[in-house]
């Protein structure tokens, strides 16, 4: 499954008013929720915006909220069923922000506060998914997942994924091993608590994604080694589709946390 995602530019664009935003959102609703039928099956929920707090004021939750917004009324034209409504998210940082001394708190609270300022607030609490990046060690990430996040919202805390967790692969953090070590740590720690509601109040707690499938090659240093998987050298080999035209097939090699992964998740 994937999120499809409205990401900081759009919200930007949004944000400045921008008068073809609202007609391109709701294009992106209607194919994914194929006319006003059922949303398609590969698809797990509309993400707005990523790490808003990091990004200078660039990018505010009232934005991500008015985003939102244009999300629910596209859903609203087509008639889509509440049943059948994707969960939202919009991902934040593991950083420390005030007014909280606790990570990534001050993000969600400002997150909230918007949402209920643009009229939004049963949809938080409906359909809001609280996504964090973290990319601690996994004992660390329970502490926060059992004692800290919930400390901040009282009974009912807000559902709760982590939309990054991981680590790359450079040779400080002991290179592909180090890096399919940390990730299998994390993984072995949280995922039960996924699985088992128990472990947490209410099972707000929902699972994790591994970030991230593939390195980079638009960014440079660690930020490019994320991936679990890594290009091969070499000239690509083509493929062909069926109206005979050829594309290059990059030819990519599992570093030793696709094991890691592929055991957690199966």
């Amino acid at each position: 499954c994937t999120m499809v995602s409205i990401f900081n530019y759009f919200v930007g664009l949004v944000q400045k008013n921008d008068a073809s935003e609202k007609a391109q959102i709701a294009a992106i609703v209607k194919e994914v929720y194929q006319n006003g039928v059922k949303p398609h099956p590969a698809v797990a929920m509309f993400s707005v915006s990523n790490e808003w707090e990091l990004s200078g004021n660039a990018i505010t939750p009232d934005g991500i909220a008015k985003a939102t917004a244009m999300i629910v009324q596209a859903e609203d034209a087509l008639g889509v069923a509440a049943a059948d409504r994707l969960p939202l998210t919009s991902p934040v940082s593991f950083a420390v922000k005030p007014p909280s001394a606790d990570p990534s708190i001050s993000a969600i609270m400002g997150l909230k506060s918007a949402f209920q300022a643009n009229g939004l607030g049963a949809v938080f609490d409906a359909r809001f998914m609280v996504g964090v990046n973290i990319y601690s060690k996994g004992s660390d990430i329970v502490t926060y997942l059992q004692t800290t996040y919930p400390k901040n919202f009282g009974t009912r805390p807000p559902s709760l994924f982590f939309s990054e967790i991981g680590q790359n692969s450079d040779a400080s953090n002991g290179g592909e091993a180090g890096q399919a070590s940390w990730e299998m740590g994390q993984l072995a720690a949280v995922l039960p608590l996924a699985r088992d509601a128990t472990q947490t109040t209410n099972g707000y707690f929902l699972g994790a994604c591994v970030f991230q499938s593939l390195d980079r090659t638009d960014k440079g240093g660690t930020e490019a080694q994320f991936g679990i998987y890594k290009f091969g050298t070499g000239t690509p080999p083509n493929a062909k589709t069926r109206s005979g035209q050829t594309y290059p097939v990059d030819n990519l090699l599992p570093k030793a946390a696709v094991g890691v992964v592929q055991s957690a998740f199966k």
